[in-house]
């Protein structure tokens, strides 16, 4: 397997990631791992979950030809178990917001990014 994107775990069996993450060369992902900081090393792979993806739902106006809309949720074929090393992201839950400003943060392999 060949690990080529991340993913923010939202619920014991959704991850949101980005929807261009969602097919390489006509080829869906298929599996999702949680719980492994280090996918190339061993050290914390006692801690990781593996499992299927059940279905990819991309946002509905996303086109790989652009970088707009991109986002996707993977359903999982079954839900995690929670531990301490994986358990779904705390999600804001108000309707609005206190404060006025956000940040996002975010990494990924390109480095020219416009």
């Amino acid at each position: 397997i060949e690990w080529r994107c991340s993913g923010t775990l939202i619920a014991e069996d959704y991850v949101l990631t980005a929807a261009h993450c969602t097919q390489d060369e006509g080829n869906d992902p298929t599996t999702v791992r949680a719980g492994d900081l280090d996918l190339y090393g061993a050290k914390d792979d006692r801690f990781a979950q593996q499992t299927d993806i059940a279905e990819i739902v991309r946002h509905p106006e996303f086109n790989f030809n652009s970088a707009y809309h991109d986002v996707a949720l993977l359903k999982l074929a079954k839900p995690v178990t929670v531990t301490d090393f994986v358990t779904p992201a705390c999600l804001y839950t108000n309707d609005s917001f206190s404060f006025g400003k956000l940040h996002a943060t975010g990494w990924d392999f390109y480095t020219d990014v416009s």
